[in-house]
């Protein structure tokens, strides 16, 4: 199998076993399978670091919550070793069979990245609504709640879509923020690597100016801006 052809790849199994035997070690491996005691196991050893520096764990991805049995598992044992824990996550899942975890957590970041349903579905593939019914639920429920847009030029960093997205954080948030996270092209590499076209010329990055601007609009609608860079 020659998995430098795109066509190939579909046969891959995830097995790894081309990684041992490339005689010009071209392949890695970018998966590393762990158990929950492993990564306990992990954490333990920075206890001390933890302890003194107030950190804390935070789920990410990919996206977490599509491990919910995993997730849960972890979250519960994090819980009970004492240490704050952040989710960064789509909003895309299921709120009733996630919700003892995400009780769990201390600060949950929740994306919006179209407020329109239509384009929502356009350029992601789905549409947003159980994203935004799970950030409504959520949001009456508890603090700890920040929406993040990844904010790209030409896509969803026009004036009306921010807007309308800072409108619905102010009305169903208890302490109302969002934070703009500029395009960057870190997943070029993985197109690359995956056989598929970039379309860069599609997304922009916004400039500071905009940025700015943007920040502007959302402070008009009741909405602080936050920053976990």
């Amino acid at each position: 199998m020659n998995l430098n052809d795109p066509s190939e790849r579909v046969k891959c199994n995830g097995c790894g076993q081309c990684v041992d035997v490339c005689l010009e070690k071209a392949r890695k491996n970018t998966v590393t399978e762990m158990t929950v005691d492993e990564i306990l196991n992990k954490l333990e050893t920075q206890m001390l670091f933890f302890h003194n520096s107030g950190g804390g764990v935070t789920y990410s991805g990919g996206e977490c919550t599509a491990q919910p049995e995993f997730l849960a598992d972890l979250v519960n044992q994090v819980y009970d070793m004492g240490l704050n824990q952040a989710m960064e996550t789509s909003g895309h899942f299921d709120l009733k069979r996630l919700k003892p975890t995400l009780d769990k957590i201390d600060l949950l970041f929740m994306d919006i990245k179209l407020i329109d349903s239509e384009k929502h579905a356009a350029f992601t593939g789905i549409d947003n609504r159980r994203i935004l019914n799970n950030i409504a639920a959520l949001g009456k429920e508890r603090k700890g709640i920040v929406v993040r847009v990844p904010t790209i030029m030409g896509i969803n960093g026009d004036d009306d879509n921010i807007r309308e997205t800072a409108r619905f954080v102010k009305k169903y948030l208890k302490d109302p923020c969002m934070e703009l996270l500029p395009y960057h092209r870190y997943g070029e590499d993985k197109h690359y690597q995956l056989g598929m076209p970039y379309s860069s010329d599609l997304f922009r990055t916004p400039s500071e100016e905009e940025l700015q601007h943007l920040h502007e609009i959302i402070e008009e609608e009741g909405v602080h801006i936050v920053s976990f860079k």
